[in-house]
């Protein structure tokens, strides 16, 4: 995630971090991309729209719970920052 002063300097959200290793070792075990998102589901994982506003001290209990899907689970496994490629302008 962006750093709240630097938009360009990228910080670790430990309670985030979890979640993309988890979907990450998912996705080596042969899971689908599908099948993720349903896990997550069931277990109701916070999503990252939802961790967001959790940062940003917005209070997230009373409010519908957001939901996985396909999706947002392809974006997560393509994302060059999550495979360790580091872009510089």
């Amino acid at each position: 995630m962006k750093g709240p002063n630097d938009k360009h300097k990228n910080i670790i959200d430990e309670k985030g971090t979890k979640v993309i290793k988890e979907i990450f070792s998912f996705y080596k075990e042969g899971y689908s991309q599908t099948r993720i998102a349903a896990i997550l589901n069931d277990k109701k994982v916070f999503t990252g729209k939802e961790r967001t506003k959790e940062l940003n001290g917005i209070d997230i209990s009373n409010k519908k719970k957001v939901t996985w899907t396909t999706s947002q689970i392809a974006s997560i496994l393509k994302n060059e920052v999550y495979i360790g490629t580091f872009i510089f302008n």
